[in-house]
């Protein structure tokens, strides 16, 4: 495996792995509803690593290119993004910039859904979304020191290696390395959606029809 696929230092794995071990310990915790918002685990798990915020030496060339990878990757499994935004202060979570999904209508691609399988889709989306920030940020050749998002992609994908009986880090490499495919091949919608955050702190109308319009989605037969 190449580091730089991997875009996980040892000191990274060698604590988000002793956190996974440990929430697999926890009392009457399913690893297996962190997929679920609906579970007690899903809500704990997505506020549990909160000291992972970091905001010292960020620039917002990446906290413009985080924030357009999740917009390229959202966009690309299906998603409706309705805003991207940047040059947040003092935000309680502690978010630089957030982007937003919105509300589908009849113009949109119809959801995925596979009888008995209603689970799959929406879970690897979930690993990608979430990835994209720091895979955007990977593009600019430095990272914004949060590792919220990368903690919660570890835990997923390393319990999927567990469930399959896969060596660690086999769904990590998995997932980081499609995500990056994703936004290499809409690499223009990409620096388009961070020039764009950069001059104006927000994804502009402009650049969010031409999201729509533009974006190269994924094989849907992918997320079975």
């Amino acid at each position: 495996m190449k580091k730089k696929s991997l875009l996980l230092n040892n000191l990274e794995r060698k604590y988000f792995e002793e956190i996974y071990q440990s929430l697999n310990n926890y009392p009457e915790w399913e690893m297996k509803n962190v997929f679920n918002e609906k579970t007690l685990e899903y809500k704990e798990f997505r506020i549990f690593p909160l000291k992972f915020y970091v905001r010292d030496k960020t620039t917002r060339l990446t906290i413009s290119a985080h924030e357009a990878g999740h917009a390229i990757v959202m966009a690309a499994t299906y998603g409706a993004v309705d805003k991207a935004v940047i040059d947040l202060v003092d935000h309680p979570e502690g978010w630089l910039g957030f982007v937003a999904s919105r509300q589908k209508d009849a113009s949109d691609h119809p959801p995925i859904v596979q009888e008995g399988m209603p689970c799959k889709p929406a879970m690897k989306m979930d690993i990608l979304i979430d990835a994209a920030g720091f895979v955007g940020e990977s593009l600019v050749g430095k990272m914004t020191g949060n590792y919220h998002e990368k903690f919660l992609v570890y835990c997923r994908c390393r319990y999927l290696d567990d469930q399959e009986g896969a060596a660690p880090l086999t769904n990590w490499v998995q997932y980081v390395e499609w995500c990056k495919r994703i936004i290499l091949n809409n690499e223009n919608l990409f620096w388009r959606i961070t020039d764009d955050l950069l001059a104006h702190s927000e994804m502009t109308e402009s650049i969010k029809k031409l999201l729509y319009s533009g974006i190269r989605k994924e094989p849907t037969v992918l997320f079975f």
